[in-house]
C-alpha cells in the first residue's frame, strides 16, 4: 500500500536500530508497523529491538563510555547543544511526525513535544558544565540530583 502522508513526509520506508554506530536490523529480523493514527496509512517498518539487542546496545554504550568520557566536558556540552539545535531547526517537521504517529494534535507537539525535547539536551549540557552533586528544582514537579558516579 502507497502511503501518501509518508510520501509528503518524506520518510524512510524502514527504520532500523542503531547500536554501536550503526544501523542494524532486530537480530531476529522482526519489524512493526507504525500507522498515521489521522489516516490508517502506513507510514514506515520499524526494527523491533530484542533482549538481545537491547543487550548489544548497552554493551555498545558501555565499550564507548570511555571515549566519551575522555571527550572534554565543554566539547560534550557543545555535541548536546548540537543535537538540541538540529532538533529546533526541524521542529515542523518532527512535530507532524510524532502527531501522526501517536495521535496528538500539532499544537501540542509542535509547542511542548519536540522543544521539550530539545531542551532536555540543552539542560543536560548545561549540567556537564556545573557538575557539582547538588539537586535543582527544575520544574513545579521534578527535580534533578547530580551524582557523582555511574550506575550499572
Amino acid at each position: 500500500m502507497k502511503s501518501e502522508v509518508a510520501d509528503v513526509m518524506k520518510l524512510d520506508k524502514e527504520y532500523k536500530l542503531f547500536i554501536g554506530g550503526k544501523w542494524v536490523s532486530a537480530s531476529d529480523g522482526k519489524t512493526f508497523t507504525t500507522i498515521c493514527s489521522a489516516t490508517g496509512e502506513k507510514l514506515a517498518e520499524c526494527a523491533e529491538a530484542t533482549k538481545e539487542d537491547v543487550d548489544a546496545a548497552v554493551k555498545a554504550a558501555e565499550e564507548a563510555f570511555p571515549a566519551w568520557a575522555a571527550v572534554m566536558p565543554a566539547d560534550r556540552a557543545k555535541i548536546l547543544n548540537k543535537i538540541a539545535d538540529i532538533i529546533e531547526e526541524n521542529i515542523p517537521r518532527l512535530a507532524m511526525i510524532e502527531a501522526m504517529d501517536v495521535g496528538k494534535p500539532i499544537r501540542e507537539t509542535t509547542i511542548i513535544d519536540i522543544p521539550t525535547t530539545a531542551d532536555q539536551f540543552r539542560y543536560y549540557a548545561g549540567l556537564i558544565r556545573g557538575e557539582e552533586g547538588s539537586v535543582t528544582k527544575v520544574t513545579e514537579e521534578a527535580a534533578a540530583k547530580m551524582l557523582g558516579e555511574i550506575f550499572q
